[in-house]
């Protein structure tokens, strides 16, 4: 059977929509589309909204296809190819329902194992359960996986918040703006101040030397910059399992 493309269960949106499922990056980076939630306050993304003639309904429902599952075909997706061609696996929704919920607590259990000690046994159970026609499992088990990877992107958010909170408050600045100083990857203490001085966050209404604007924002960046890294790590140490599944979940389509 041939896979299906992401243009049959989704169009792609330069804008928000109350009714988009996740973002996809509007560019590749790390030879990867990066997935994120709605909430995501980056503005460089493309929103992803279901079709009502899709070849299988979407939804959160035993015999649907996940929203989270297309997110985890569109984050693995190596090649470079344009988003409304990206394959989409075939899923088949089969199992009975006991063994399924029961299969497919086993691979979240053993995903754990994964991420502690590096134990394949979650690659094993999938490699089985593909054995025996038993696909629904493996879009279970993603579907797990890349709830982590965006409650992992939603912590890294927070942190953002807090310290757009801390440096708003203190320099009487607007602090959704002052939030966007902070949304990239890795944000400078120095481009920060500069934007600050720039007036790209409203006008200070505390009235300090640039020298001290420039330690104020350096010591918000040490507490914030740790926090970024680990939400990274974290996310790319769950993306490479989700990497493993697929590549399994497309080799058994071949």
């Amino acid at each position: 059977m041939n896979p299906w493309k992401l243009a049959q269960f989704a169009t792609i949106e330069g804008e928000s929509t109350k009714d988009a499922m996740f973002c996809v990056a509007s560019r590749r980076r790390l030879n990867r589309w990066r997935v994120t939630s709605t909430r995501s306050n980056n503005e460089n993304v493309l929103f992803i909204v279901p079709r009502n003639d899709a070849p299988v309904s979407i939804g959160d429902a035993p015999d649907k296809l996940h929203p989270l599952y297309l997110a985890a075909m569109i984050s693995s997706q190596k090649k470079p190819i344009a988003l409304p061609d990206l394959p989409i696996v075939n899923i088949n929704f089969s199992t009975d329902e006991a063994t399924r919920r029961s299969m497919t607590l086993n691979g979240m259990r053993m995903s754990t194992e994964y991420f502690a000690n590096g134990s394949q046994r979650v690659l094993k159970l999938v490699e089985n359960r593909l054995a025996i026609g038993q696909s629904d499992v493996i879009h279970n088990v993603l579907v797990y996986l890349m709830r982590r990877v965006f409650d992992v992107q939603a912590e890294a958010e927070e942190a953002r918040d807090l310290r757009a909170e801390a440096l708003s408050a203190f320099l009487g600045l607007d602090q959704n703006a002052t939030r966007q100083l902070l949304s990239s990857t890795r944000p400078s203490a120095r481009c920060v101040t500069q934007r600050i001085l720039n007036s790209e966050a409203g006008t200070m209404r505390r009235k300090i030397s640039d020298g001290d604007l420039l330690s104020l924002t350096q010591n918000q960046m040490q507490i914030l910059l740790p926090q970024l890294r680990n939400s990274f790590r974290e996310e790319e140490h769950i993306l490479r399992l989700v990497d493993e599944i697929v590549a399994r979940l497309n080799s058994d389509q071949i």
